[in-house]
C-alpha cells in the first residue's frame, strides 16, 4: 500500500481532495495541541532537494478536528502526533478526541510509554532509519512501526541522506528479524528518477 505523508499538506488545505489520488491512506501531522502556525517555516527547495525546517510544518490539534468533522475522509486516516506533545494528559485528551475519525496514531517511543493504551486504538511506533539500533523492548499494544528516513541537518534545515532509500530498506530487514509479524510503514526515502 501507498499513503501520504503528512508533509505533502501539512496544514490539511487540499486533503478532502487529495484522498481521490489513488493513496491508501494518508498521514497527518505531525499534530500540536497549541500551535501557532504562523510560526512555522515552510520547506526550501534547493539543487533538486527539499530543506525542511528543523521545527517543521506542523498542523494544530484544533485544525485537525475542524477538518475531519468538516468532511468525510474515505480513506483510513493516521495522526502523527508531534514529538514535543508528551504530558500524558495532552496525548490522552488528543487520542481519545481524534480516534473516532481515524485509523491509528504515530508515536514516539517516549509518548508511548506515557500513555494508558485503549484497546480499540491502533499505535505505530516512529523509529529512525539513521539509528543503529532496532528496538527489541516494544510495547505489546502496538501493530507496527512508521520507520523515517535518515536526515542530514544543515544551516538550521534537514533533507534526507543521498542514500536514504537503501538505508530504509536496511532497516526494514534489521527489524523484520526481529519482529517477524508485524505491519512497517516507511515514510520519505522517494528517489526522484533520473
Amino acid at each position: 500500500h501507498v499513503g501520504l505523508s503528512g508533509k505533502v499538506d501539512p496544514f490539511l488545505e487540499g486533503t478532502n481532495a487529495l484522498q481521490h489520488l489513488g493513496f491508501n491512506f494518508l498521514e497527518i501531522g505531525p499534530v500540536c495541541f497549541k500551535l501557532d502556525e504562523s510560526s512555522c517555516q515552510s520547506p526550501i527547495i534547493k539543487d533538486d532537494k527539499i530543506f525542511y525546517p528543523l521545527n517543521g510544518e506542523k498542523t494544530s490539534f484544533q485544525r485537525v478536528v475542524k477538518m475531519l468533522t468538516k468532511y468525510t475522509i474515505q480513506l483510513p486516516i493516521f495522526i502523527r502526533i508531534d514529538e514535543a506533545e508528551a504530558t500524558p494528559e495532552v496525548l490522552h485528551y488528543m487520542i481519545t478526541s481524534l480516534s473516532p475519525y481515524v485509523e491509528g496514531f504515530f508515536l514516539t517511543e517516549n509518548q508511548l510509554h506515557k500513555i494508558q493504551p485503549i484497546e480499540s486504538i491502533k499505535y505505530y511506533k516512529v523509529i529512525s532509519s539513521s539509528t543503529l539500533d532496532i528496538p527489541t523492548t516494544n510495547p505489546s499494544f502496538i501493530q507496527g512501526f512508521v520507520i523515517d528516513a535518515p536526515v542530514k541537518i544543515e544551516h538550521g534545515m534537514y533533507s534526507e541522506k543521498v542514500n536514504a532509500t537503501e538505508l530504509l530498506v536496511e532497516k526494514i530487514k534489521q527489524l523484520k528479524l526481529v519482529e517477524t509479524h508485524t505491519y512497517i510503514i516507511t515514510s520519505g526515502g522517494i528517489d526522484s528518477p533520473e
